[in-house]
């Protein structure tokens, strides 16, 4: 009972980036930049029942979910977002064997809102052969417009009351926010032998908002 089935995506960024190195001193140095993006997604859609024309709009292609008789027009979704992002790092070297790291970056996108992420931390050379370091961060990852907008399934049967029905469909989600993680970890790093390293690391990690997929009624 196989079928003819298309699917289509299509997907374009634009970026424009800007860095900035900085030699304060002997001791300090500075890493800045800036990033400016914009996207644009059609993210891949359902089975289609033919080709998708990429020269007419969204709306405009005509196209009806399988087994309902051409009532059910076929969701495509058209994404457009942007996002800037500015960041900071300042590296520095104390007196005796202590360097630190203080940095920052913040995002602002149309499609997910605004986050901020912090890092910090510090080294210390204990011996030449002996590094000590004491580290803390946040990252996020922003929900691809895949992950949030693509859906695929089909209706089976039209029931009496006139409403059709699917067993199983997989739904979009356009609320989907960026996962997000906090890592604190400390790590000593000793040279043994010019043929023997040997790294010992104990952290602890937090990730919030971790998408994944749920059976839904």
């Amino acid at each position: 009972n196989y079928q003819d089935g298309f699917k289509y995506s299509e997907g374009e960024e634009r970026e424009w980036t800007q860095t900035l190195d900085w030699q304060i001193n002997d001791n300090h140095e500075m890493v800045s930049g800036l990033t400016l993006e914009r996207f644009h997604s059609i993210p891949k859609t359902v089975d289609l029942s033919r080709p998708f024309n990429p020269n007419r709009s969204v709306n405009d292609q005509g196209l009806f979910y399988a087994n309902t008789n051409d009532q059910i027009p076929v969701n495509i979704f058209d994404v457009n977002y942007h996002n800037a992002g500015v960041y900071a790092q300042f590296k520095s070297r104390w007196q005796g064997e202590l360097t630190s790291v203080l940095g920052a970056r913040y995002d602002k996108s149309s499609n997910y809102g605004s986050t901020f992420n912090p890092r910090l931390g510090l080294i210390y050379q204990l011996r030449n052969d002996l590094t000590l370091k004491l580290m803390h961060g946040e990252a996020y990852l922003a929900p691809s417009a895949f992950q949030s907008y693509q859906h695929f399934g089909s209706f089976s049967s039209q029931r009496e009351d006139g409403l059709y029905q699917s067993f199983f469909f997989h739904l979009p989600n356009e609320n989907l926010k960026p996962e997000e993680i906090t890592t604190t970890e400390w790590l000593a790093d000793w040279r043994a032998s010019d043929s023997l390293n040997l790294t010992l690391s104990i952290y602890h990690q937090q990730l919030d908002n971790l998408i994944t997929e749920r059976a839904t009624p």
